[in-house]
């Protein structure tokens, strides 16, 4: 254990060098890697804050199941959102993506031999994209860690099941879901795993493990359905107590209102207004059911119930943004924001309609459009796809593409030899776009999936493959995230690990490897302690960052970034 401490020291040096090293270490991250980083934030000081002084659309975020609740729950305990508290989410964050590299090493250990362990175990404490993940409080570093410790109980489970390692496995699987809904998949494919590999007691490990994770997830589950209800039942405003009745509305006859009450309350008040003002701008003077047709003349969509929940709500909206064509391969919500239909011309309907439609980053439940793409998002988003195949296609390999960018990268806190920045995408990290960059991650990959194939026959190895493949399936299926493809980053690095394995047989090999290892830490270490103390310049889109501008920008958009070395 004494090298998986010093690989975790070794992990966590760069990190904290990398954090004092720019104008943006008052920051809760780094604008290399901002993410969903102002999300958590906001979330926690809604928390910390009284309920009546919350942002509408924070407590509608706090109220439903719009995503996974594990990031909510682990920042808020540590963050109530204020500045002054930000280096506490720096320094938890840091120590947990330190973990990585002893994790690496213990898990190759066995597998391929001490010394490709301990070349595991250095890549990954000095990987740059493994320390941008940790640079501030982002889901992917928690997910990784709970995933590597996940891998340990696999082998067990593949060699000599016990009842209480079926358990633990089934409990982390169980927390993964908690932190990302799509894990259910490699949760699947880790589980047929041991069925394939023909593990001693494979069903009873299935079954014990399958309880366990119903165990931990089925209070959530339980939860977030309940908060649905009573969002769907008592989450907007209320009507006011004349609704439907001249003069102040046109006469709504009874099936109207009628109709009117089944609509979900979050969408119930604005369908009342905007249904009203539209028959009165055609000259009506009552409202029946049948005039309910006129929301999908507007909108294109009717309001319809929430959909039921798996843990989180958002992943038919995220299917659907994720294949539109205005992400094109990246993060882009403006497919949520396409012109309605307004069937017949804006003539019919109420003046200035479109001046107060939901504007860009708003999702408004009571706004047709937004709720249909809430509860119809797979449908939506596979009409997207079969539409224009073609385009499609297309967009997938953008999707490859990005995710390969964050698969590869530089070592150390600046990130050599291709250096730290280029292009940050929304929501995104910021990966160099140089040709030499580009040729030195694609080496990178390629020596990481021709490890992995080498060791395909054993055992062993197929979960490193399984996970590798179920990532690369969420990457087609969703958002093309550079910040997903630096998930795998540590499998590729248990590949090079495998493919160097054999070498290290040799003895004349053997030494040259521990002093050109320990060369290469050090040396790194020590580059990156003069840059942090001569300080490293950030300029995004050619302007130079101060400590005041970094809080200025929050990752919503693409931005070039530049980072001195």
């Amino acid at each position: 254990m004494a090298r998986a401490l010093l690989l975790f020291l070794l992990a966590l040096l760069p990190r904290l060098l990398f954090w004092q090293a720019t104008e943006d270490r008052e920051l809760a991250w780094s604008l290399c890697f901002v993410g969903d980083a102002p999300v958590w934030q906001a979330q926690a000081g809604a928390l910390a804050a009284s309920e009546s002084s919350r942002d509408e659309n924070l407590s509608r975020e706090l109220s439903l199941p719009l995503r996974p609740p594990a990031m909510t729950w682990v920042v808020s305990a540590l963050w109530d959102g204020r500045a002054d508290g930000a280096w506490k989410v720096r320094v938890v964050f840091a120590l947990l993506g330190a973990l990585v590299a002893p994790l690496l090493y213990l898990l190759a250990r066995k597998r391929l031999g001490e010394r490709a362990a301990l070349l595991a175990g250095v890549l990954g404490a000095l990987a740059t994209n493994l320390i941008l993940l940790s640079s501030g409080p982002h889901s992917e570093i928690l997910y990784l860690v709970l995933l590597l410790a996940t891998l340990f109980d696999q082998e067990r489970l593949r060699e000599a099941p016990t009842s209480v390692a079926a358990l633990r496995w089934g409990a982390l699987h169980a927390l993964l879901c908690l932190v990302r809904v799509e894990h259910l998949l490699t949760f699947a494919a880790l589980a047929a795993l041991l069925v394939i590999a023909r593990a001693p007691r494979w069903k009873t490990s299935l079954g014990l493990a399958s309880a366990a994770l119903l165990v931990v997830l089925l209070p959530y589950q339980l939860h977030a359905l309940e908060a649905t209800r009573r969002y769907q039942d008592d989450g907007g405003p209320a009507l006011p107590r004349n609704a439907g009745r001249p003069p102040q509305f046109l006469d709504w006859q009874p099936d109207a209102l009628a109709r009117l009450e089944a609509t979900p309350r979050c969408a119930r008040a604005a369908t009342l207004a905007f249904l009203d003002a539209t028959m009165r701008t055609r000259g009506a003077r009552r409202v029946t059911a049948a005039d309910f047709d006129v929301l999908r003349q507007a909108y294109g969509a009717l309001p319809e119930p929430l959909p039921t929940p798996f843990v989180a709500l958002y992943g038919g909206l995220n299917f659907f943004l994720a294949n539109s064509k205005e992400a094109d391969g990246g993060f882009s919500n403006e497919a949520l924001h396409r012109p309605p239909p307004l069937e017949g011309g804006d003539a019919l309907y109420p003046p200035g309609l479109r001046d107060v439609l939901p504007k860009e980053g708003e999702l408004n439940l009571g706004y047709p459009p937004h709720l249909h793409a809430l509860r119809h998002g797979y449908a939506l988003g596979f009409a997207e796809l079969t539409g224009n195949p073609g385009d499609a296609l297309a967009r997938c390999g953008k999707k490859l593409l990005h995710a390969a960018e964050g698969a590869g990268g530089g070592l150390g806190a600046a990130g050599l030899p291709v250096g730290l920045g280029g292009v940050r995408r929304s929501v995104d990290l910021a990966t160099p776009q140089q040709l030499a960059g580009r040729c030195a991650s694609a080496a990178w990959i390629a020596l990481g999936l021709l490890g992995l194939w080498r060791v395909r026959r054993t055992p062993s190895t197929w979960p490193w493959l399984a996970i590798v493949a179920t990532k690369l399936a969420v990457v087609l299926a969703f958002f093309g995230y550079a910040r997903h493809g630096a998930l795998l980053q540590p499998f590729l690095i248990l590949g090079v690990a495998a493919l160097a394995a054999p070498w290290f047989q040799r003895d004349a090999v053997r030494r040259r490897v521990r002093w050109a290892g320990a060369t290469l830490a050090l040396g790194m270490l020590a580059y990156d302690a003069q840059r942090t103390l001569r300080g490293a310049e950030l300029a995004l889109d050619g302007q130079r960052v101060s400590a005041e501008s970094a809080a200025e920008d929050r990752g919503h958009r693409a931005r070039q970034l530049e980072v001195s070395r």
